[in-house]
């Protein structure tokens, strides 16, 4: 009673499924998609965490109009990018406190082109990498560059990238100075964002752990 728990913390509420979280100094913050919000946990090392509700349609400090199901969360300097697959749309969240549209389909800073669904998010520089699972089978990676332009960035054809396999799934992504990490399909894909090396694909399943390698387009 008195909501969910999670170990010794009580998130509250009767839905709790967490996918996707992301710490800024000594807080963290929570996707909750299910439960339509996401929590931030104060002092998450310290024996004493303290949960809010960051954003929600209520009852939050920062307030969303509409369906709210965020997936996953990017934190640049003070500013927070979520992605809300079901809503199609990217939020932009100004110094932890305005909220706006970043991207969708319409009525955004940055407009897609398509169905739009995107999973998560990644910061790299100035640039932002989406994966867009609107197409089952056939997804995408966008990037946004310097927060203003779009573009695909890696697909099974007509991008920067061309994925090979019979099937594109970018269900989730990180990044790092060795590359975006792309994970689904059953394989972890690794692309070069300097586009000068290979592209290194890592099947995983049960039984096996296999490696190929395909060279970069130029």
């Amino acid at each position: 009673p008195g909501g969910m728990s999670a170990g010794s913390l009580n998130v509250g509420g009767t839905s709790f499924s967490p996918i996707g979280l992301i710490s800024s100094g000594s807080d963290m913050y929570v996707a909750d998609p299910d439960g339509q919000r996401i929590l931030k946990i104060a002092n998450f090392a310290s024996a004493s965490p303290s949960v809010s509700t960051f954003a929600a349609n209520s009852g939050a400090t920062v307030t969303i109009s509409g369906t709210f199901k965020p997936t996953n969360m990017v934190i640049s300097g003070s500013d927070m990018y979520v992605t809300d697959k079901d809503g199609g749309k990217i939020l932009k969240i100004t110094n932890f406190a305005s909220v706006s549209t970043f991207a969708a389909n319409s009525g955004a800073t940055v407009t897609i082109s398509g169905t739009f669904k995107p999973s998560d998010i990644a910061i790299y520089g100035n640039d932002i990498y989406v994966s867009d699972v609107s197409n089952a089978g056939n997804g995408r990676i966008l990037k946004i560059a310097n927060f203003a332009s779009v573009s695909i960035f890696a697909a099974k054809s007509s991008a920067a990238k061309i994925i090979s396999g019979s099937t594109f799934n970018p269900e989730s992504i990180r990044i790092d100075n060795q590359g975006l990490y792309i994970f689904g399909d059953n394989r972890i894909s690794i692309i070069s964002l300097s586009f000068s090396e290979d592209r290194k694909s890592t099947r995983l399943n049960s039984s096996h752990v296999s490696e190929s390698r395909m060279p970069s387009s130029a």
